[in-house]
């Protein structure tokens, strides 16, 4: 088994109101996964402060998908295009940190690394190929039991941590402000029902020298 080390505080889109069908937060409730989903990471590794309240929370959402992460209504923020908006955002902020390219579902040995040092997967799973595969969603199971407790497709979310080998493997994730379980093996068989290069780890990396990240590391104790 394998994961980060610290308890992880995970957010949702939807603490947001669905009111107003053009507005903002109705857009960020609908397809906001991938703002909440880089803040939440920021916050882990602490590059931003955690918010004191819900709604300075909500309040910093709003700021990141206006200023950083736009939102395109009916599709989100498409997986190709992430890691270029996540990269400006870290650059503008001095965050030391950046998304370098993609990890496949397969390359466990670089998903466990990222998570031996610890840093929190995000990954997507892609909306499903229109009219052929509409349908067709993925399972997520409660952090324990095996009945499924939702589905879900277009999806950004967090990998938290493995557990169990081979076909038994299993993915500890964070979504919509919980922890759920994925089977690794769900996800490659949802891969084969979606857009292509939808679905993807983003290979997260610290920047900067040895002396900047042991001042950072003396400033987390």
């Amino acid at each position: 088994m394998s994961g980060i080390e610290r308890p992880y505080i995970a957010g949702s889109q939807m603490w947001f109101s669905g009111k107003g069908k053009f507005g903002r937060d109705a857009r960020i409730r609908g397809f906001g996964c991938g703002v909440v989903a880089l803040l939440d990471f920021c916050v882990y590794e602490q590059a931003l402060p955690a918010a004191g309240s819900r709604e300075e929370y909500l309040d910093r959402i709003r700021q990141m998908e206006r200023r950083a992460l736009p939102i395109v209504p009916g599709f989100g923020i498409a997986p190709y295009l992430y890691p270029i908006l996540v990269n400006l955002f870290f650059r503008r902020n001095r965050i030391p940190y950046r998304m370098r390219g993609m990890v496949g579902a397969g390359n466990r040995e670089a998903l466990e690394e990222m998570l031996k040092n610890d840093i929190p997967v995000i990954f997507a799973a892609g909306p499903t190929v229109p009219v052929l595969w509409r349908k067709k969603r993925l399972p997520l199971y409660p952090a324990r039991g095996t009945v499924s407790a939702k589905s879900i497709k277009a999806h950004y979310m967090t990998l938290l941590g493995l557990e169990g080998e081979g076909e038994h493997t299993w993915m500890r994730v964070a979504s919509w402000g919980e922890i759920y379980r994925i089977r690794l093996s769900d996800y490659r068989r949802f891969t084969r029902y979606t857009i292509p290069f939808t679905n993807r780890f983003y290979r997260m990396e610290r920047v900067g020298g040895a002396e900047e990240r042991a001042a950072r590391g003396d400033r987390s104790n």
